[in-house]
């Protein structure tokens, strides 16, 4: 029996499929990987938002793939359950920061960060809680850009982690990407 209200599928009847039968894929980035977990006890349809915990704590992500049958191949592992369904404040924090995540690009694309050389936003992602903004990027050879996490942590008041990715295929990244967050600074030597 379903309780809309609750949005939960009462699974104690007879005929009902039990949780661990069945799979739903969460993207956590539109644009991003589909993560496999066990839908619980919820009855879930495309874009719902859900909490998940992570290893790097619990994050909203959105249901792309409806809740389904788990094949053969499927039925061995352990799959991560979904926590709840997200709350109305939870769903407008989300939403607050992927605004944030945009103007991280937007400020990188800035004139003061046009002297970093040969240095390319990959992709930036901010912390369920809004704790930590970790930035993706490449650079050929090494980069000093302490003075650039200090004009960040300024900005946005909050952590600032940068991490280099190691993928060559620049292409590759920018298909996901809007065209500010795809344009690399990069100077001529």
């Amino acid at each position: 029996m379903y309780y809309p209200e609750r949005g939960v599928m009462d699974l104690s009847q007879e005929q009902a499929t039990t949780p661990t039968q069945r799979i739903v894929g969460i993207q956590f980035r539109r644009s991003g990987k589909v993560y496999d977990f066990d839908p619980g006890p919820f009855v879930l349809k495309r874009d719902d938002k859900v909490v998940v915990i992570t290893e790097e704590g619990p994050s909203i992500g959105i249901v792309s793939v409806e809740p389904h049958g788990r094949g053969e191949e499927d039925s061995t592992r352990t799959l991560k359950k979904i926590f709840r369904l997200a709350t109305p404040d939870e769903i407008q924090k989300f939403e607050v920061n992927c605004t944030q995540e945009k103007t991280v690009y937007e400020y990188w694309q800035s004139e003061d960060f046009r002297d970093i050389a040969s240095m390319c936003l990959v992709s930036v992602e901010r912390h369920y809680d809004g704790s930590k903004i970790i930035v993706y990027f490449t650079a050929d050879g090494r980069v000093d850009f302490r003075e650039l996490v200090k004009d960040l942590v300024q900005q946005f008041r909050c952590r600032i982690e940068m991490r280099r990715s190691v993928y060559d295929n620049r292409p590759k990244w920018s298909e996901g990407l809007d065209l500010a967050a795809a344009h690399c600074v990069v100077h001529p030597t």
